[in-house]
């Protein structure tokens, strides 16, 4: 009797053993970008790219789903771009971003910055930093 139910555990833990293993599901985060400068549009695939990478989150490919007659809606990043380059001459050396955090079609947090060409991967990083701040903050109420 007791060798049955060790194999019987043992044969629940060989089960359930890929459902422990599994990674978790990451949270979907739609990125909507008028980016048409140079440096915004580099911002833009960078920061796409952070997201892409994350352990967290994911790219949607869109900023809702149907389900039965109800929409879902996922994280949204709302930006726009601008040069803001010194010399109207010299396009293309840094850009003004504006952010807008939304979730549910609500707006969460909004916020404005400036980003050199040398530095999109660090400003997409930081982008991504502070979107993960406000989602924490928010999902912790």
């Amino acid at each position: 009797m007791r060798l049955m139910l060790q194999g019987l555990a043992l044969v629940m833990l060989l089960f359930t053993m890929p459902a422990l293993g599994q990674a978790p599901t990451k949270v979907k985060i739609y990125v909507e970008c008028t980016c048409d400068d140079i440096v915004g549009a580099q911002y833009a695939t960078a920061l796409r790219d952070a997201i892409a990478r994350s352990p967290r989150y994911e790219l949607a490919s869109s900023p809702s789903v149907g389900v039965g007659k109800s929409l879902i809606y996922w994280w949204s990043l709302s930006i726009v771009t601008l040069d803001d380059s010194n010399s109207p001459a010299e396009p293309g050396h840094k850009t003004a971003i504006s952010i807008v955090l939304t979730f549910n079609a609500a707006m969460v947090s909004q916020h404005i910055q400036t980003c050199g060409v040398s530095a999109v991967d660090h400003c997409a990083a930081m982008t991504l930093s502070s979107t993960d701040n406000e989602i924490q903050k928010f999902l912790a109420h």
